[in-house]
């Protein structure tokens, strides 16, 4: 019997598609973070769990950020 040929595998870059896709992510998160936090702020109800929120919000850019530069290298 004769061996299959191997096909060639065709590589698609998506990185357009992942980017915005994260940046439509982000501005989700902002406008529901920004809407919570006016909120809890007119009510005076802010308190530990908004302030998680807000570095988790924060830390997200960045840990992606680093990661994709530390994968192009």
């Amino acid at each position: 019997m004769m061996a299959s040929p191997i096909l060639p595998t065709t590589e698609v870059d998506r990185g357009i598609e992942l980017t915005a896709t994260y940046w439509t992510m982000i501005s989700i998160a902002s406008a529901v973070l920004a809407v919570r936090g006016l909120a809890r702020y007119t009510r005076r109800t802010f308190g530990f769990d908004d302030g998680f929120m807000a570095a988790g919000w924060v830390s997200s850019p960045v840990a992606c950020l680093s990661g994709r530069e530390s994968a192009s290298a």
